[in-house]
């Protein structure tokens, strides 16, 4: 069996500091989005327009698609987590090939929750 004491911690920090990547762009998405929506109702009220309640609520509803998207993410990420941690494993890496499918519940219990929500609204 392979030594892969030098192959799984830079595997497994690697696979994180991607998670902590992927976190720290949704949050900057989602703040100038929110930046951007409400630099429009300003501009709206700024120029002594009326704004109906159903407006605001039209311009600051949640999207249920992104339920699903996010859902289906997470599962892809589950099932490449899964993929890499098989191969390895056949290649003779068992305990990198446990850590991996082990990784994978995380975006994966993630991806099947936003699902659960997505199927809720409906």
């Amino acid at each position: 069996m392979p030594n892969i004491g030098h192959v799984i911690g830079p595997t497994i920090l690697l696979f994180f500091a991607a998670l902590v990547a992927i976190i720290a762009i949704l949050i900057t998405y989602n703040y100038f989005h929110n930046r951007m929506q409400l630099k429009v109702v300003q501009e709206i009220l700024a120029g002594n327009k009326d704004l109906t309640p159903e407006q605001i609520h039209a311009l600051f509803q949640s999207n249920s698609r992104i339920d699903l998207r996010k859902g289906f993410l997470g599962l892809a990420l589950a099932l490449a987590c899964i993929i890499c941690g098989i191969v390895m494993g056949v290649s003779g890496y068992k305990l990198a090939q446990t850590s991996f499918i082990g990784m994978s519940m995380f975006p994966g219990l993630i991806g099947i929750t936003y699902l659960y929500f997505y199927f809720k609204k409906k």
